[in-house]
């Protein structure tokens, strides 16, 4: 509020005069490059909490940036309802945050808790899956349609787009998936345009 008083003021009176030589004033701050710094810190510090990052660390990657994302996601989708039916206690899985007003905010996940979530939804899944006559050994084969895999083969966990595709077949909404032999299918008999769909990324 400071700031964009001091904005409006700078902008109310006009262009400056012509510096001297023991004048020192810095322009203005850019509140565009502003807000991006208080963004950047809020997100340090989510990451810090949720055990993302190490507290001595100020940068992230990439990978770390889609983790935090991922977790967000799964809260959106209910994880911490899920936690609650597998676990006696939610210590170190979950943040409690407290509002201003001294209410519980929505629960954040930890990283330990997006660990014990995605592994607990990744057993549904391939459980679901078995129902749907696919064998576990190839279950780790399946993808999307545009040929994504649902499930990372090397630690057997959904993948993004696995946990995309699980959560519309939960809502037994119209989901399709391909084997490994490039057959699709689904839970709904399978249109005929979809069949010979083309696979438009590359298969893993």
């Amino acid at each position: 509020m400071i700031l964009d008083l001091c904005v409006a003021l700078l902008l109310r009176a006009g262009p400056a005069s012509a510096a001297g030589p023991d004048d020192h004033r810095a322009p203005a701050e850019n509140l565009a490059q502003s807000s991006a710094r208080d963004e950047r810190r809020e997100t340090l510090r989510d990451m810090w909490q949720r055990g993302i990052l190490g507290s001595d660390m100020n940068q992230w990657s990439p990978e770390d940036l889609a983790l935090l994302l991922r977790m967000r996601q799964a809260e959106a989708a209910g994880a911490w309802g899920l936690l609650r039916r597998h676990f006696l206690s939610l210590e170190g899985l979950v943040l409690r945050d407290h509002t201003v007003g001294g209410n519980l905010a929505q629960p954040r996940l930890t990283r330990l808790g997006y660990e014990k979530y995605i592994g607990i939804k990744s057993q549904e899944a391939l459980r679901y899956f078995e129902a749907k006559e696919v064998e576990v050994k190839w279950a780790y084969w399946l993808t999307d349609l545009d040929g994504r895999p649902l499930f990372d083969r090397v630690n057997g966990l959904l993948t993004e787009a696995g946990e995309a595709l699980y959560a519309r077949a939960l809502a037994n909404q119209p989901t399709f998936w391909r084997l490994r032999s490039g057959e699709v299918r689904g839970n709904r008999p399978v249109p005929p345009e979809l069949r010979n769909k083309p696979i438009t990324t590359e298969r893993n």
